[in-house]
């Protein structure tokens, strides 16, 4: 499943969202490959995605969207990331 963006300002003619920085919590991650979790309802699943120039590649879409439909989710907006309670970054998922 390929995921839809909504962080920040919104393009009308496409109807997805043109910023794809990597910021978790406030904070700008370091380019590199970040692990991304998705817990629903007691499944955790992750992808591993990478960070370049201070953004997310597009091939996070993808990987991201394959994590969400292996915990058996059907939402497909990334309105952002947080760290969990282990820590771990974590996307948070809008339908």
């Amino acid at each position: 499943m390929k995921m839809i963006w909504s962080v920040g300002e919104w393009n009308e003619d496409t109807h997805t969202c043109n910023d794809r920085s990597a910021i978790v919590d406030g904070n700008k991650l370091s380019d590199g490959i970040v692990n991304i979790v998705f817990d629903y309802m007691g499944l955790q699943t992750s992808a591993a995605v990478v960070v370049s120039n201070g953004e997310f590649t597009e091939q996070a879409d993808e990987l991201i969207g394959n994590c969400v439909e292996r915990a058996g989710y059907w939402g497909q907006y990334i309105e952002g990331f947080h760290y969990n309670n282990e820590g771990q970054i974590e996307v948070i998922i809008g339908s």
